[in-house]
C-alpha cells in the first residue's frame, strides 16, 4: 500500500511540471478539476493560459516565478522517484518531459541534473537523498499552543 502512495506523490510532481510547461507555451489544458491545476491556481498560475486574479503569494508582491516553482517539483520528482525505486511509467515518458521542461526553464535550470543523471541504487522502499517532500508526520495534536489556550480560559473564566 505505501508503495501506491509513493507513486502518487511522483504523478502529482509530474502533473505539475507538465502544467508548468504547458502553461508557458501557451498550450491549452483540459484538466482543470485536477488537484495539481488546483495546486497551481493558488499559485496564481492558469493551466488554460488565462491569468486568474489571484493575491500574489509572495512576501515582495511580485508574482510566482514558474521557473523556481519548476525547480521545486524537479526536485521533489526526483526524490520521489528514489522513494519509488524506479519509474511508473516509460523511461522515455520522463526522458521527454525532462527535455521539456529544461527548454521552458533553462535558466533557472542551469546546473542541475536531469532524470538522466538520477539513480536509485541504495534507495527505495520510501528511502531518498532528502526527506524534503516526504510526510514526517505530526509532532503535536494540538490546535492551540497551551500558552494561548490558558489565556483563552482564563479570559472566560
Amino acid at each position: 500500500m505505501a508503495n501506491e502512495y509513493l507513486k502518487k506523490a511522483l504523478f502529482v510532481h509530474e502533473d505539475i511540471l507538465r502544467l508548468l510547461v504547458n502553461d508557458s507555451i501557451g498550450a491549452d489544458d483540459d484538466d482543470e478539476d485536477d488537484s495539481c491545476s488546483a495546486i497551481l491556481a493558488e499559485h496564481g498560475i492558469s493551466v488554460n493560459g488565462e491569468q486568474e486574479e489571484l493575491e500574489p503569494l509572495g512576501e515582495d508582491g511580485k508574482p510566482v516565478d514558474k521557473g523556481k516553482l519548476a525547480l521545486t517539483h524537479l526536485r521533489l520528482l526526483k526524490y520521489s522517484y528514489q522513494r519509488f525505486g524506479g519509474w511508473p511509467k516509460a523511461h522515455g515518458e520522463y526522458e521527454r518531459l525532462n527535455a521539456d521542461v529544461f527548454r521552458t526553464f533553462s535558466s533557472e535550470l542551469k546546473g542541475v541534473e536531469g532524470v538522466e543523471k538520477w539513480q536509485t541504487k541504495g534507495f527505495g522502499g520510501g528511502k531518498a537523498e532528502s526527506t524534503e517532500g516526504s510526510f514526517t508526520g505530526l509532532k503535536s495534536w494540538e490546535f492551540l499552543d497551551n500558552r494561548v489556550l490558558h489565556r483563552v480560559v482564563d479570559e472566560e473564566l
